[in-house]
């Protein structure tokens, strides 16, 4: 199954109660390509006219205030499904979507399964995190900055610090649930506040502003601290990647099936879910066997490592679920060999000159696919 990374705003997904809210318009929304909010990593105005059938009304009206404002949710939105699909690639759900009305899968997205209610979760902390570096960054009319660092100050070592516009986090997390909608259902609305929960850390940074960059002259500003829900950004040690897969992998493992009496309650009794836990309602869909109406391929055609003998105690944790045992279901694998060229550059000597030419190279790879 091809991993598709796709843009989307989740709002309109699961956002049920917007007549507004369309199969046609949401997979017009998936189809928007980058260069439709930003040009690198510079975001641009979001054509919120194009759009207008498909946004629902709270997002049309945020989206007609601030169409940067719009373009900065859509940025977050993909970073959100392209880290869960990061997490789960090697698993039996990789957070895969369909080029067909509902992205996700109908599926996954007809019931609160912990696989929706997971990447709900991600789409909340990566809009919030997104909207409030924007805002630092003075790209957001309305956004006010945190001056919680005064303008003027030394620190211990007698250097300069300069206060700067920090984070808004309220009215970041303001923004998350306008666009993704407020809701009557608890658990939907608990897992939006568990995202936001996610993106809620804050630390101190400081840029260096001092004669060649030293640190006697600095700005410092207050900015959300991605720790705990961005393991794939640039800059990150693979030590540093990998414990936060780990943590973010925990919550879906660890999610709380719950029952609405009133109040979210666990169904197996037990405490009651904190702000930090992703909770969900419904049996996940069997992925192990195809739906082609619900956008669930199944694991035929899965490549997959039969050198992986998984440890039951691990999965479904995904730290070894690429293995053929597991992705396939039980049904077995076949090899495939092909030939793989690879083009090889080689430095030559032509008339005393060293040129590099390009040496293509033939072998063979063996593969490993479920039946």
């Amino acid at each position: 199954m091809q991993i598709a990374i796709v843009i989307l705003v989740f709002g309109v997904l699961f956002d049920t109660t917007s007549p507004q809210t369309t199969s046609h318009g949401w997979w017009t929304l998936a189809a928007v390509k980058p260069n439709v909010f930003a040009i690198e990593d510079q975001l641009k105005p979001f054509p919120c006219e194009a759009f207008r059938d498909t946004l629902t009304a709270s997002q049309y009206d945020l989206c007609r205030q601030d169409n940067y404002l719009m373009s900065a949710v859509v940025s977050g939105t993909h970073k959100a499904l392209y880290t869960c699909q990061r997490l789960f690639e090697g698993c039996i759900w990789n957070c895969s979507v369909n080029e067909k009305d509902h992205l996700l899968g109908s599926a996954i997205e007809a019931t609160a399964n912990k696989e929706r209610e997971f990447v709900r979760m991600l789409l909340a902390a990566f809009i919030t995190y997104d909207v409030s570096q924007e805002c630092i960054k003075h790209r957001l009319a309305d956004c006010e900055c945190d001056f919680s660092i005064p303008f003027v100050s030394r620190d211990s070592e007698r250097n300069q610090i300069f206060g700067g516009c920090g984070a808004n986090l309220k009215w970041a997390s303001n923004i998350t649930r306008t666009v993704m909608g407020v809701t009557d259902d608890p658990l939907i609305q608990h897992n939006i506040e568990t995202g936001i929960h996610l993106a809620s850390k804050t630390s101190v940074h400081c840029e260096n502003l001092g004669p060649l960059r030293t640190k006697s002259i600095r700005k410092c500003y207050v900015a959300i601290n991605p720790n705990d829900f961005y393991p794939f950004r640039p800059g990150l040690t693979r030590v540093q990647s990998g414990q936060l897969v780990k943590r973010l992998k925990s919550k879906y493992e660890n999610a709380i099936r719950t029952e609405d009496t009133g109040g979210l309650v666990p169904v197996i009794g037990g405490d009651l879910p904190a702000s930090s836990n992703l909770v969900f309602a419904n049996d996940s869909p069997n992925f192990c066997v195809a739906n082609t109406s619900g956008g669930i391929p199944g694991p035929s055609g899965r490549q997959c490592s039969p050198s992986i003998q998984p440890d039951p105690h691990e999965c479904p944790s995904c730290s070894q679920c690429n293995s053929c045992i597991v992705l396939c279901c039980n049904r077995g694998h076949y090899k495939k060999t092909e030939p793989v060229v690879t083009s090889v550059p080689r430095p030559v000597s032509v008339n005393g000159k060293i040129k590099v030419v390009i040496e293509r190279r033939i072998s063979e790879e063996t593969r490993y696919f479920c039946n």
